[in-house]
């Protein structure tokens, strides 16, 4: 095998003794055309190689100094790597909405904190199992500390207003059960000449349920005691209840009162909030 270096400088081959033959006879290889035997490490003019002497003798063709020896075949192009091959794959979606979840911990009361916590775990185990295909570990990484920090924090920042929240709610529910026994009270003085029950407990044909008469914001009673009107003698009511000094004649009277919520129930049967909620019940 031989090697050719041709008149730009360039070095073609290796190529086969017969195709260097076939290149003289051609006149593509000159006497002064340097040669490279496989093996050796100096080059010599063509002429100086007894193997191709002869060839030199019957070459039909002049030849040429300036006529180098046709390039060889040129390699395949090599593929451009696929994103299977990329060092860095695609970001994981996971990873990014773990993040996102994690913002979103206190807006969402905690919930998207739990989740993004578990999309964050779940991406970092894809990550390290996709070879590569996958990138986004900072993004997983962040996300599980940050949901991990936010859910620390928030039943510090969230139980107030969930509080706050329950006590209006509590507060409503309490305005409608005294609306209900304002009614009851109104339906026995029409059955006494205008005159209101001396007690709550005397209104029991007219109120469905005893256990309207415990206010739910009440903790010192447990409404589900209240199954009947004997619970109203053994435990009383939330409600202070003035129904032997009001008359019904007199709308403004007050009826009812509830020491936890500050409302008030007047003789035609109305519910008023009066100021803000106690400090402590």
């Amino acid at each position: 095998m031989y090697k050719i270096q041709g008149a730009d400088q360039r070095q073609y081959g290796p190529v086969t003794a017969d195709v260097v033959r076939q290149w003289i006879a051609q006149g593509r290889i000159i006497g002064t055309t340097l040669i490279q035997a496989e093996g050796a490490t100096d080059w010599r003019p063509a002429s100086q190689f007894p193997e191709f002497a002869e060839a030199f003798g019957s070459a039909s063709v002049p030849a040429s100094a300036g006529t180098p020896p046709p390039p060889p075949p040129r390699p395949a192009p090599i593929p451009a790597a696929t994103p299977m091959q990329t060092q860095s794959g695609k970001t994981s979606g996971m990873a990014i909405a773990s993040l996102v979840l994690a913002i979103l911990t206190l807006p969402t009361c905690g919930i998207g904190g739990i989740v993004g916590l578990i999309l964050g775990i779940v991406s970092l185990v894809k990550i390290s199992n996709s070879q590569g295909r996958l990138s986004g570990n900072g993004l997983a990484i962040a996300g599980i500390c940050v949901s991990g920090f936010f859910l620390l924090i928030a039943p510090g920042m969230l139980l107030p207003s969930l509080a706050k929240a329950k006590g209006k709610a509590q507060r409503i529910q309490c305005v409608n059960q005294m609306k209900q026994i304002a009614l009851a009270n109104r339906m026995w003085a029409n059955d006494h000449g205008g005159k209101f029950p001396p007690d709550l407990g005397a209104i029991s044909n007219e109120l469905s349920q005893a256990s309207l008469l415990v206010c739910p914001g009440d903790t010192k009673r447990n409404r589900n005691q209240y199954n009947d009107w004997s619970a109203v003698t053994r435990y009383g009511s939330t409600y202070f209840f003035s129904g032997a000094t009001a008359d019904e004649r007199r709308p403004n009277d007050v009826l009812l009162r509830c020491p936890i919520h500050n409302n008030v129930a007047l003789a035609d049967g109305s519910v008023q909030q009066q100021g803000p909620l106690p400090r402590r019940w």
